[in-house]
C-alpha cells in the first residue's frame, strides 16, 4: 500500500497544481520601438499567497517567438510592487516600483534579458 499510495499521492499533487487558482492574466503589451519582432507583456498570476506581476519580453514571430523573463514583483507590496514596465529603448527595459525605485535591464540581441530582477 505504502509503495504504490505515495508515489500516487505525489502524481495527482503535481498533475493538480496546474489547476489551482486563477489563470495569469495580462494586464499590458507594448512593442518595442523601432522593431515588429519584440514585445514588452507584463502578467499577473496568483502566488501561493500574494499575486506576482511578472515582466516578460516576447521576440521573435509570434509563432516561434521566445518568453525572456525581465522581472518579477510581488503584486501587493506597497513599496516593491510593479508599478510600471516600459521600453526605454529597444534594447532596454525599465520596470519601475510603486516606491520609485527604477531597474533597468538591457536585452541582447537574440531578445534575452542580461539579468532578471525581483523585489518583494
Amino acid at each position: 500500500m505504502l509503495v504504490f499510495g505515495v508515489p500516487a499521492m505525489l502524481l495527482a499533487g503535481f498533475l493538480s497544481t496546474g489547476t489551482d487558482g486563477p489563470e495569469p492574466r495580462i494586464d499590458a503589451e507594448a512593442a518595442a520601438p523601432g522593431r515588429t519582432d519584440r514585445r514588452l507583456v507584463v502578467v499577473t498570476a496568483a502566488g501561493y499567497l500574494d499575486p506576482v506581476r511578472c515582466v516578460y519580453v516576447h521576440d521573435g514571430s509570434r509563432l516561434l517567438e521566445r518568453r525572456w523573463l525581465a522581472g518579477c514583483f510581488n503584486g501587493d507590496a506597497e513599496e516593491s510592487g510593479l508599478a510600471e514596465a516600459v521600453w526605454a529603448a529597444g534594447d532596454r527595459v525599465r520596470m519601475t516600483t510603486i516606491g520609485g525605485e527604477a531597474h533597468e535591464v538591457a536585452v541582447g540581441a537574440d531578445g534575452r534579458p542580461y539579468r532578471t530582477v525581483g523585489a518583494r
